[in-house]
């Protein structure tokens, strides 16, 4: 299990370095929704600040405004900002974040829109930043760091970019730095979810029929595997043309499936938004995910838009296809 758990840490680490890659590059478009910024922070932090010697304290503005974002992107960026606070001190120290509200006018800022914000501020007692490397800290490639690879501060404005917002530093040499992200407030309300432990994800509205198509054998095998072991009844094809046979078969054969899950593209074949189409037409309340690693493609920054009810981005864990099934799933008939 340690062996196995090791490997998949790998493997995660090098889909975030990869994500990282996409986040600054062309495309990268975020898949929004209405999130908690702050519990992502606190997640993001829990994990990435293990073991380190530093401390963090949060303080949260009374009726923060909410945001819709890429949840993904952020836990991103608020990783990157707190392991570059947490390489300034390397004798220890603390972090303090702090989330508030801010009104920007067209006076206040060169940079955003007139309007309502989200103000993150993360600040460290660390080295500080010389005035040199002030102007390039956010340069793809640029790192004063010998095993650096430039690519956090760069990501961290990507984010913020492509959401709509800006971040600023201040720094003074001795003094640490303050990293200042503001992203544009939305009414939504994030639903936050309560997370349940790692045992306990199979035991909760199971009994569905899913449908999955994926034209690699091995995400096929694993899908089914998961969602069997959460209790699941599982079918899985090889292309959009297959989907579309088997969900009509069983429509005729009054066993309709609860979800289905589609691959974005297939190799020479049914790609999953043109299977959808078809598969509407036989059920206009069919209940679709979509599953891609192509981050760039707008049906992953707006599933809806194409029909579908939800993303799963590849590669994914087997809770988050659980819980994406979980979510979209009708209720357990007792």
């Amino acid at each position: 299990r340690s062996s196995l758990d090791l490997a998949e840490g790998s493997a995660l680490r090098a889909r975030e370095l990869t994500q990282q890659l996409i986040t600054f590059a062309k495309g990268g478009s975020p898949v929004k929704k209405a999130v908690s910024i702050v519990q992502i922070a606190e997640q993001t932090a829990a994990f990435c600040l293990s073991g380190a010697r530093c401390g963090i304290t949060f303080t949260v503005a009374r009726h923060l405004r909410g945001v819709e974002a890429d949840a993904g992107q952020l836990g991103q960026m608020f990783q990157n900002l707190l392991m570059n606070a947490a390489e300034a001190m390397p004798r220890g120290g603390d972090i303090r974040v702090r989330f508030a509200n801010a009104d920007i006018t067209r006076a206040d800022h060169p940079v955003l829109r007139a309007g309502p914000y989200v103000r993150i501020d993360v600040e460290d007692s660390g080295e500080g930043i010389s005035e040199s490397h002030l102007a390039r800290i956010f340069d793809p490639y640029f790192s004063t760091k010998e095993r650096g690879s430039g690519l956090g501060l760069a990501t961290v404005l990507s984010v913020a970019q492509r959401h709509g917002g800006h971040v600023e530093v201040r720094s003074r040499l001795g003094e640490g730095s303050v990293f200042s992200v503001f992203l544009p407030a939305s009414d939504a309300i994030a639903d936050v979810p309560v997370r349940a432990p790692r045992e306990a994800t199979v035991a909760h509205k199971a009994g569905s029929r899913v449908l999955v198509m994926d034209d690699e054998p091995s995400v096929r095998e694993v899908a089914k595997a998961a969602l069997e072991h959460a209790g699941h009844t599982c079918t899985t094809t090889n292309d959009g043309q297959e989907a579309i046979a088997e969900y009509e078969r069983a429509l005729l054969a009054g066993t309709p499936y609860d979800v289905i899950i589609l691959d974005l593209t297939v190799r020479g074949g049914m790609g999953g938004v043109e299977a959808l189409q078809r598969i509407r037409s036989l059920d206009p309340a069919v209940r679709a995910i979509v599953s891609s690693g192509y981050s760039t493609d707008p049906v992953m920054a707006d599933c809806r838009a194409y029909g579908f009810a939800a993303v799963v981005p590849k590669p994914f864990t087997l809770e988050q296809l659980i819980q994406a099934v979980r979510e979209l799933a009708p209720p357990s008939t007792p």
